[in-house]
């Protein structure tokens, strides 16, 4: 982490993705914790660190990441998907999250956590993919998703504040097998909402799938 960090500080992107790559590709079981940067009581993990200067690379170390480590996590999103292996999936996001195949990962295992009613665990996964730098380009179809998991997890200030945000773009169209949806800035989000998904199922309510 120490290498990386100086590597950044020179400007040596290659040295620092190659550094912070192999941090990542450990096993989730070899993490340690340490104190968050510029704080005396707050502590954060090795990976999560690691994550952290990777977010904050210029365009030009991101797509070295990219270059470097983007295939591998293609090929493992694609085995994920041919063996319907959820642990799979994980380990994608887990390893490759800042690789255009860790954000689509990320955004699979999203709308799987939503679909087996784990609408909480699925917001955070939504709103971790809204962190990275470009993620504009999966929306309206993120920030939709997002609104809905905040919605189904009993948040609707949470569900608001994205739709909000997404409206204050311009309207929303969403078209499928019915008849177009739009919502425009002055619509009410909350209301727009149920309309599009019904009312939200009370919180700590479950299905058996999610257990699986």
């Amino acid at each position: 982490l120490i290498r990386a960090e100086k590597a950044i500080e020179q400007g040596d992107f290659a040295d620092a993705v190659d550094e912070i790559g192999k941090l990542l590709a450990e096993s989730a079981t070899d993490d340690y914790f340490l104190l968050a940067p510029g704080q005396r009581e707050t502590r954060t993990s090795l990976k999560a660190e690691a994550e952290r200067l990777l977010s904050i690379l210029p365009q030009r170390g991101r797509d070295l990441y990219e270059l470097k480590f983007g295939a591998e996590a293609r090929a493992l999103l694609e085995t994920s998907l041919q063996d319907a292996s959820v642990t799979k999936l994980a380990e994608v996001v887990r390893r490759y999250f800042h690789t255009k195949a860790g954000v689509e990962a990320a955004i699979l295992l999203g709308r799987l956590q939503l679909d087996r009613g784990q609408a909480l665990s699925a917001a955070l996964t939504f709103r971790r993919v809204l962190t990275v730098p470009g993620s504009a380009t999966y929306d309206p179809e993120l920030s939709l998703l997002l609104a809905v998991a905040w919605h189904q997890a009993q948040r609707p200030e949470d569900a608001q504040a994205v739709l909000a945000k997404l409206t204050a773009r311009g309207p929303v169209r969403i078209n499928g097998n019915n008849e177009p949806v739009a919502l425009n800035p002055t619509d009410d989000p909350a209301k727009w909402l149920n309309k599009l998904v019904g009312i939200a199922r009370p919180r700590g309510e479950t299905t058996r799938e999610s257990w699986c």
